[in-house]
């Protein structure tokens, strides 16, 4: 078994926390300086 990490920095860095998150292949995420989603999902 492969551990697989997905590591993006500013804008990029969302588009790979999602794909992480819908993947469960993934084992861990790394973000430098990621964009927000303006405080997605308070309402």
């Amino acid at each position: 078994m492969y551990l697989c990490y997905a590591m993006e920095e500013s804008s990029g860095g969302r588009y790979a926390a999602i794909a992480v998150a819908l993947d469960p292949e993934f084992a861990g995420f790394i973000g430098v300086s990621t964009s927000g989603f303006s405080r997605a999902g308070d309402s």
